[in-house]
């Protein structure tokens, strides 16, 4: 997961503080965090 990943800790910090000011969602889908908006994936 990303908390998991030493190599961009600190840029993976900036980004979930960006991520939290958002009304996404953190979910796990098929082992990996995605990020959905009202129950879909965004990128869809």
């Amino acid at each position: 997961m990303m908390q998991n990943n030493t190599q961009w800790k600190e840029e993976l910090v900036l980004i979930t503080s960006i991520l939290d000011k958002t009304p996404l969602e953190k979910t796990i889908k098929w082992g990996a965090e995605v990020f959905t908006y009202n129950g879909n994936n965004p990128e869809n």
